[in-house]
């Protein structure tokens, strides 16, 4: 066992700083670098982030429970490894046989429910922001209509 904090480290060494900057690097191509193998490649590093995405929901909702299992954080470096090393290619496996076939299945219920989400949140931020406006509004006329107030008093009094 190499321990909680050294493997909780390689987890985000493996698993997001080094395909962070393979994805650096990828971005940096240009469209006439771009050859068969290198979009072979690229395509690797786009498996891995939605496998990944994946992986992150899985955790969020069994680590709790995961992180009781011996060795657990020892064998999540291992899967991470095996995903985002090109030679291993189980992001494309995983990916081909399990996001894929999801996602597709339910590709209309979930661009739906975005839909939704986007224009809930649009609707809701607009009330918001109007909300604070109004709120702003209300409290620079209540501090002018007190300052005003505070002047004629000072000027009733004579001074």
């Amino acid at each position: 066992m190499i321990g909680h904090t050294i493997a909780r480290f390689g987890c985000i060494m493996v698993g997001q700083l080094y395909p962070m900057y393979k994805t650096f690097k990828a971005c940096k191509k240009t469209k006439d670098e771009i050859d068969e193998e290198t979009l072979t490649s690229l395509h690797r590093i786009l498996f891995f982030w939605a496998v990944n995405g994946l992986v992150l929901f899985c955790e969020f909702w069994l680590d709790f429970v995961m992180s009781w299992i011996p060795m657990y954080y020892e064998a999540k470096v291992m899967l991470l490894l095996w995903l985002v090393q090109s030679n291993f290619a189980g992001s494309q496996f995983v990916y081909d046989n399990l996001v894929e076939e999801a996602l597709t299945t339910n590709e209309v219920h979930i661009d739906e429910s975005l839909e939704l989400t986007k224009s809930t949140f649009k609707k809701g931020t607009s009330r918001m922001l109007a909300y604070l406006g109004q709120s702003v509004v209300s409290i620079v006329a209540q501090a002018v209509h007190k300052s005003q107030e505070s002047m004629i008093e000072k000027l009733a009094k004579g001074g």
